[in-house]
């Protein structure tokens, strides 16, 4: 039989609107400073971690090292009177303005616009992107007018399949595009969206799934019966294709570039080439060797995704329609988002709205975000995707293969699996995908070919599978081809469903076998707690037989999930244990699963896998069916009275974070107002923290005039269980100092709570709220009863105190820093001052360079233990000047600080290119330390979280501090616009690479990639370090540093340290740094070490002078003892030589590591 060649058309696709359901994220609240002119310093634009919201706030990220940062809010032109909600939560932090608070919680703004911790990630930051990208959902298919209108918005695309519009958001515009986009309810209170604009969501960024197959999926018995995918339009969404590959000639009959609008679809990248090989290739550059699945089919490339690998979502809306308007059978998405789906997302919405209204299959990756559980992201989320995970040669899950259930309702995802390590297609030599050549059996085979891994190759194989099914069955929608498939997969020993779905796609079987299931995977549910309440639901499963005789099946259930739980008798009932599907007709088979037979309280997703077999197992049909349970709940229900003894007045409201106490990852929030008097919150069994900020207004004005902080440290959740917090049960919070001089900068108080899991792993979240200088609000807060108090919640206030508050002042003596806590609740003390001799006294030293200003940027951050992010201040410091500074003495609590080199222009922002950090540290009370910052030599500093050079596995990463100041517990974040840099590594001789300014800065913290991998086991190794700054922004200190450092080092289980040395030189200068000439002096040093094993003596060092910036060196006498060296140095007399002193160190220690450093100009003299 000659296999048909064609397929009927899909039909135009109709219009469905999009629905997105987010949870508030919010927690801190801080007030805005009024806007402010700022004048810039001569700098290279503004700081590169700042990041503008959609609502044209912007929010300043400073990172201080060990995984600290200190966040900074400026308020947008006329939005002096909106106050941010932030939060930190798992690493995660948001900042939420008020008037979008309202708009988050209902789910009309996207959560992901406000989370600054992915948006720094992702690469929205500033510098990054002049414009936000954004899908604005509206009513109808048309992009309203107002929409188009709205300042600086600039349309992309229209999104008929989800009745939206793409659009960017010019930064410099912002403020006046949100006002274009939303209607306003009040001074500081919640927006509403425009008549007509539904939903915005962040246009979030989609990346490609990278990180022999056709005889595992039984190709070659496909291909022995006539079946190529001849006929079969396969659309590949992707990175473009390379035109004049041998194996792809003949292949793409469409083309188009959906991010420029041309028909230009050159792949820049190299995984689109890769991918369309699987799907279509004709292995002509191998002989036939590497061919692809389906090598008949004909090609339609969309470019969605960059030369870096990455898209936009509306990018690859834009092409799944495109795919569809041009008849495509099945599509194929080799790409998705980092975070997991609960596929109610816009990707997703498109997806399944295009599949309702077209014959199309969309077929997508799974992810590369495994093995961890409930992992799969967009589009691979959606319903009606074809969703693939990877398997490799032995049909084993690969580790990276994502998992489900989906998030959310415990939908059954992935749908199958296909080959996907170390697959060999074709290559686009000359891109970054087809000349990647990682370690293992992975990279070029020769100019034609690579071989690659990733639920990304598995994709293609399976798209490639489909049309071979769609070239034997034309008549069949993309639904009837993903159940055929599906219900004819071979199911691998020992995964469970949620691991690999119905199994390894099987087109022997698919093309052959003539009876087939509908739906091939069904869930159930969710049931809510109790169970018992519930029925019995039942879903009808459909086989079909496209053969000439009736088939006889046995059916079969198997429990496969969760692993090694068994369900209770009766959970699942088959309506018969035998079914005979009639030649060319259908037979059903009705699946009820019950709740009411006892699940364990725990709940969670359950999966069957119903087998039906012909007795002599030549017919085998899969079909999945899932139930989920609720784990055991309640309801929590919260209403608020404020100051005024009535519900607080919306827009403004009691903020409430609930946090799980004996369970990590779990925090949702609740507000309360005269819109929702009682919020109800169903929670699952267990205990919490909670914490509420109540709002309190002046009837007449609505002004705010009190925050009251509230909590309840331990609730034991073992039924419903109401709460009412009370706020005129507050009293005035204040913490000062007895020194009628100085006045606050700021004011910040809240709770901490801390979770402990059954594993011991333990979570901290902070909630409070954050009061500028500015503020006339007053702070209040509700002490705990006795009988109430936990000691996983914690109280805190926060101040910096001085003598003013005018934020462009260079700050004198005194400062103080104040951090106070309290364990166990909120104190019935809450105002009062805290005595000098309970505070630590630092005599601080600011030294001042050649050429600089006189003042700098300074920020001082005080952490609880846990704590990762806060709020706080940037306040000028002169310059050169020494300043008298307290600060809280807690063992719980650390300090730690940054020094930039320029002053802020305005108190708002600065330039931090080349700053200085502190390492955390704790004071003890009535203590007095120096500390001395931007004091030379400037040199090589270690951190203590051993960062400057670390091995984890068989990777080493490099994030040189090669600039910090003299005083040894500090350190510094080179930065790439003003200082050039490299480092060698070599192993046992050889030459393992080299790496350009391989440091952590302000722009590629977040991102930074720079590492080496070597073979595993011991080996000596030598890292060699040359940089050097321009004497344009940092001066001619230290313009030059060259370093070695030799030691030996094996595979490591976690992240380690590796042992090096550096010397921290504190010659005895004036405060700017210059020494006096002619005459002998000495010239302390500390030996600063890193690595295991503690402090390494030192059993030799050399220290040498150069008064010629390097062309001739002098050794000196020096010695050491411990940690502590000195060395004598004569300095010739003024004029004589170029008035610098460089300085070069050598040394070994006992353990046979050795150091080089070479200081070029390390200090003036004169």
């Amino acid at each position: 039989m000659t296999p048909p060649a064609s397929r009927r058309r899909p039909t135009r696709p109709r219009s469905a609107a999009a629905a997105l359901a987010i949870a508030l994220t919010g927690a801190v609240l801080a007030a805005s400073p009024p806007a402010v002119s700022a004048a810039s310093p001569t700098a290279p634009g503004s700081d590169p971690t700042a990041i503008t919201l959609i609502t044209g706030d912007v929010v300043q990220v400073t990172e201080l090292g060990g995984g600290r940062r200190s966040v900074e809010v400026r308020a947008g032109a006329g939005r002096s009177d909106i106050v941010f909600y932030q939060r930190e939560e798992a690493g995660a932090f948001s900042v939420i303005p008020s008037d979008a608070l309202g708009l988050v919680s209902d789910g009309t703004l996207d959560a992901r616009l406000f989370d600054v911790t992915a948006l720094t990630r992702d690469g929205y930051a500033d510098p990054a992107r002049d414009a936000l990208p954004l899908i604005v959902g509206h009513t109808g298919d048309r992009t309203p007018a107002a929409l188009a209108s709205a300042d600086g918005a600039d349309v992309r695309h229209e999104l008929r399949s989800i009745d939206a519009t793409a659009v960017t958001e010019d930064h410099d515009r912002a403020a006046g595009f949100w006002a274009d986009l939303v209607r306003e309810t009040g001074a500081g209170g919640s927006a509403r969206l425009k008549p007509g604009l539904t939903k915005v969501w962040l246009d979030a960024p989609v990346e490609a799934r990278d990180d022999v197959g056709n005889v595992q999926m039984g190709v070659p018995a496909a291909r022995a019966a006539g079946y190529t995918g001849e006929g079969v339009k396969v659309a590949v969404l992707d990175t473009g294709v390379k035109r004049d590959h041998p194996d792809l000639q003949g292949k793409v009959t469409s083309e188009r570039n959906l991010i420029t609008g041309s028909a230009n679809a050159d792949d820049d990248n190299g995984h689109g080439t890769h991918v369309a090989g699987i799907v279509a290739g004709s292995g002509a550059a191998s002989g036939g060797r590497y061919e692809g699945v389906a090598p008949g089919a004909s090609l339609l490339i969309g470019k969605v995704m960059d030369a870096g690998g990455s898209g936009l979502s509306s990018d690859i809306v834009a092409g799944m329609e495109w795919a569809v308007a041009q008849g495509a059978d099945v599509v194929n998405l080799s790409l998705g988002t980092r975070a997991p789906s609960t596929g109610t997302d816009p990707l997703s919405d498109a997806l399944n709205s295009l599949s309702a209204n077209s014959d199309t299959l969309f077929v997508v990756a799974a992810g590369n975000t495994g093995p961890d559980a409930t992992t799969i992201g967009a589009p691979g989320a959606a319903d009606t995707a074809l969703t693939v995970g990877a398997v490799d040669s032995t049909g084993a899950i690969a580790s990276f293969s994502s998992r489900g259930p989906r998030l959310g309702d415990g939908a059954l995802k992935p749908d199958i699996t296909a080959p996907g390590v170390a697959v060999v297609s074709a290559r686009a030599k000359g891109t970054p995908v087809g000349d990647v050549d990682p370690a293992g059996p992975q990279g070029p085979i020769d100019d034609n070919y690579t071989a690659l891994s990733g639920t990304s190759m598995a994709t293609p194989a399976t798209a490639g599978a489909v049309a071979l099914l769609a070239q034997r069955h034309p008549d069949w929608d993309g639904e009837r081809l993903k159940d055929a498939l599906m219900s004819t997969a071979n199911p691998q020993p020992g995964q469970s469903v949620l691991v690999q779905g119905s199994g390894l796609a099987d087109v022997a079987r698919g093309t052959g076998q003539s009876v087939t299931a509908s739906p091939a995977s069904t869930t159930v549910g969710p049931f809510t707690w109790p169970h018992t309440a519930h029925k019995a639901e039942t879903r009808t499963v459909t086989y079909r037989n496209d053969g000439d005789g009736p088939v006889a099946l046995t059916v079969r259930p198997s429990l496969t999930s969760p692993e090694g739980a068994t369900a209770p008798e009766g959970t699942l009932r088959l309506s018969a244990d035998e079914v005979t599907v009639p030649a060319h007709g259908t037979a059903t088979l009705d699946v009820a699963i019950d709740p009411t037979t006892g699940i364990p309280a725990g709940g969670g997703t359950y999966a069957w896998r119903l087998e039906a077999t012909t007795a002599d197992g030549g017919t085998r049909v899969e079909t999945l069916v899932g139930a989920q349970f609720e784990e055991e709940s309640h309801t929590l229900s919260l209403t608020a009275l404020d100051r005024n003894g009535n519900t607080p007045v919306a827009p403004y409201w009691t903020a409430v974070v609930i946090h799980r106490l004996d369970q990590t990852g779990f925090a949702p929030s609740a507000l309360i107002n005269t819109a929702t008097p009682e919020a109800r919150v169903r929670l699952p069994k267990g205990r919490y923290a909670l914490t509420a900020l109540t709002t309190t207004t002046n009837p007449d004005t609505r002004a705010v005039t009190d925050t009251t902080l509230d909590g309840r440290p331990a609730v034991d959740l073992g039924s419903d269980v109401s709460v009412r917090f009370d706020a005129r049960k507050g009293r005035p919070a204040s913490v000062g100092v007895p020194d009628d001089t100085v006045t606050p900068l700021f004011r910040d108080f809240g709770a901490q709570t801390t979770a402990v899991d059954a594993a011991g792993n333990r979570e901290n979240s902070s909630f409070g709220v954050f009061s500028p200088y500015y503020s006339t609000s007053a702070l209040s807060a509700v002490p705990t009863p006795a009988t109430e108090r936990d000691a996983s919640f914690r109280y805190y206030h926060r101040t910096t105190l001085a003598a003013t508050t005018d934020p462009e002042a260079l700050l004198a003596s005194p400062v103080y820093s104040l951090l106070e806590e309290k364990k166990g609740g909120i104190p019935g003390r809450l105002s009062y001052d805290v005595p000098l001799h309970k505070l630590a006294k630092v005599n601080a030293t600011y030294g001042k360079r050649d050429g600089s200003r006189a003042g700098a940027a300074r920020i001082i951050s005080g952490f609880l233990g846990g704590q990762t992010s806060l709020v706080s201040v940037v306040r000028n410091v002169p310059l050169a000047a020494k300043r008298v500074e307290y600060y809280s003495a807690d063992p719980d609590v650390t300090w730690t600080g940054v020094l930039g080199p320029y002053m802020t222009p305005d108190g708002d922002s600065y330039y931090s290119l080349g700053s200085q950090r502190s390492n955390p540290r704790s004071y003890r009370p009535g203590t007095t330390t120096e500390e001395a910052w931007n004091l030379p030599v400037v040199g090589p500093a270690l951190p203590v979280n051993g960062q400057f050079l670390d091995r984890t596995g068989n990777r080493i990463t490099p994030a040189l501090s090669l600039w910090g100041d003299s005083d040894p517990n500090h350190y510094n974040y080179n930065d790439r616009a003003f200082s050039r840099g490299s480092a060698t590594l070599y192993r046992n001789g050889t030459l393992v690479g080299r790496l350009n300014s391989p440091w952590q800065d302000e722009t590629h913290f977040d991102n930074f990639t720079s590492f080496w991998d070597v073979p595993a086991g011991d080996a000596d190794y030598r890292l060699d370090v040359s940089a050097s700054r321009s004497t344009s922004w940092h001066g001619q200190r230290s313009q030059r540093i060259d370093a070695a450092w030799t030691f030996s080092s094996a595979t490591t289980e976690t992240s380690t340290a590796l042992p090096l040395t550096v010397l921290r030189f504190q010659p005895r200068t004036d405060l700017n740094g210059l020494a006096p000439a002619a005459t002998e002096v000495t010239l302390p040093f500390t030996v600063q070490q890193q690595g295991p094993g503690g402090h390494r003596r030192l059993d030799a060092v050399k220290v040498e002078v150069s008064y010629d910036d390097g062309t001739t060196w002098t050794t000196v006498p020096a010695k050491v003892r411990g940690t502590a060296g000195l060395a004598t140095v004569t300095h010739p007399a003024a004029g004589s030589g170029n008035g610098w002193v460089s300085l070069r160190a050598t040394g070994t220690d006992h353990s046979g590591n050795t150091f080089s450093q070479q200081v070029i100009r390390a200090y003036p003299i004169g």
